[in-house]
């Protein structure tokens, strides 16, 4: 992976710490492009298992066990049903839902675990709900 990264003209760097109030196989990555940045923040707990923590300092948690879309939204009235709705329109099946959020009537992370993937037609579908900010896919592992 270094080595494709090196090869695609991307730039890395590695950091060591250890905090004590993370688990100490975490990992946080940082990364920037031309017009956006990303921070993740995701533990190994073992078994071949990972958590994800934290994306762009946003706490929240998902397991990565199945296919994923984090949806993140603004906590206001009907979000979550239309992106329910959107779903359960094309035919996905969800298999688990948490909602993460730091306040009221603030945004909110939406992590939403499907028995299959969802196709790129139906996040765009969810892209365009009223107050949904981003739809990010993360296939399981």
């Amino acid at each position: 992976s270094l080595q494709l990264a090196q090869f695609r003209g991307m730039k890395y760097e590695f950091f060591t710490a250890e905090e004590a109030r993370y688990h100490p196989n975490t990992l946080k990555i940082e990364a920037s492009g031309k017009t956006k940045s990303i921070t993740l923040r995701g533990a190994s707990i073992g078994g071949g298992q990972i958590r994800i923590q934290e994306l762009n300092g946003f706490p929240m948690e998902a397991s990565c066990l199945m296919d994923t879309l984090l949806v993140v939204h603004k906590d206001s009235p009907g979000v979550l049903a239309n992106i329910a709705m959107t779903l359960n329109q094309a035919g996905y099946n969800i298999g688990n839902l948490r909602l993460n959020r730091t306040k009221r009537e603030g945004d909110v992370i939406t992590v939403i675990e499907n028995d299959t993937k969802v196709d790129e037609k139906t996040m765009e579908a969810m892209r365009k709900i009223q107050d949904v900010l981003r739809v990010i896919s993360m296939p399981k592992f």
